[in-house]
């Protein structure tokens, strides 16, 4: 598992470095109070990679998981009650500052920090700067 975490880390530094500006939400006045649904569809994700991953298990078989990288652009005040992402996650915050709400506890993040969000919790983000970007390294069983 700690090669595992040590190559997710790679790449996930190495997808920041590939990071472009395509996909970018669209953001409403700051006036306007957007819906759950409304922040939904102003999340647009830059798919960074998205493919099939072998892993050794303890008994020496192989297991099959999808893994999926992700960046996310989210603007200022926005927040998302349940972020759409499913599976083991784990989220780099590359800038800004955001309070994550998992498993009922209140986090504040801000840029640079790494987190873990276990498969089938679900995790809420509200941006407390102008803007936040992060990137979501997802690993889903097939």
């Amino acid at each position: 598992m700690g090669r595992l975490f040590g190559y997710v880390s790679g790449l996930l530094s190495a997808g920041m470095l590939l990071m472009t500006t395509a996909g970018r939400a669209q953001q409403l006045p700051a006036s306007a109070s957007p819906t759950q649904g409304q922040a939904l569809e102003r999340l647009r994700p830059v798919e960074r990679f998205a493919g099939k991953a072998l892993i050794r298990t303890k008994g020496g078989g192989t297991r099959e998981l999808h893994v999926l990288i992700r960046n996310w652009e989210l603007h200022g005040k926005q927040r998302v009650e349940k972020f759409p992402e499913e599976g083991f996650m784990v989220v780099q915050l590359h800038s800004g500052n955001l309070t994550t709400v998992i498993n009922g506890q209140e986090q504040k993040r801000q840029g640079g920090d790494f987190w873990t969000v276990p498969a089938g919790t679900s995790m809420a983000v509200e941006v407390t700067s102008e803007a936040a970007l992060l990137q979501a390294f997802v690993v889903k069983n097939q």
